[in-house]
């Protein structure tokens, strides 16, 4: 089910904020902000989570204990102090509920998706209209979260711990 809150309802609003900013500037990935985290990033040449993306991100936000997702537009990030958020659950059908523009807002284009309390992950989802790479979907997070939610065929996982090779 999808509903909506202001984002300043969330507890950790204010941090929330702050680690998103620091770690996406706009569109574009601050790599160095996902390193200092001693995080990882994975890139998909499509911005949907369906199927199987959708049942490994399920699975590896179980595995972080990430009970709620929120969504928002990355320009209301960016320059509102309030705005609304989209919140729904974790399970794969919610995922994907949650792209469906019968039931919800918020579209692939221009997006945050972003987990509740301490920032574990960060899913950024690039206009396509204003990105000038190949992929318009990133996740980052912990080599495992990363691992896990990008095991699918197609990612790119940019870890330099692990030889960088498509999936």
């Amino acid at each position: 089910m999808v509903e909506y809150i202001k984002f300043r309802r969330l507890d950790q609003h204010a941090v929330i904020k702050s680690d998103i900013l620091s770690l996406a500037n706009g569109l574009d990935l601050n790599v160095s902000a996902v390193q200092v985290k001693g995080w990882v990033y994975a890139t998909l040449d499509d911005n949907q989570i369906f199927q199987e993306d959708a049942e490994n991100l399920s699975h590896a936000l179980n595995l972080i204990d990430v009970k709620k997702l929120y969504g928002c537009w990355v320009d209301h990030m960016n320059l509102a102090d309030d705005f609304d958020v989209m919140i729904f659950d974790t399970d794969k059908k919610s995922i994907e509920d949650s792209q469906n523009l019968d039931l919800c807002l918020l579209d692939a284009d221009h997006s945050y998706i972003f987990g509740d309390d301490n920032l574990k992950f960060l899913i950024i989802r690039p206009d396509r209209n204003r990105w000038p790479v190949p992929y318009t979907l990133i996740v980052a997070g912990s080599p495992s979260f990363v691992q896990a939610a990008c095991a699918d065929r197609g990612w790119i996982i940019n870890d330099p711990n692990v030889n960088r090779s498509s999936r």
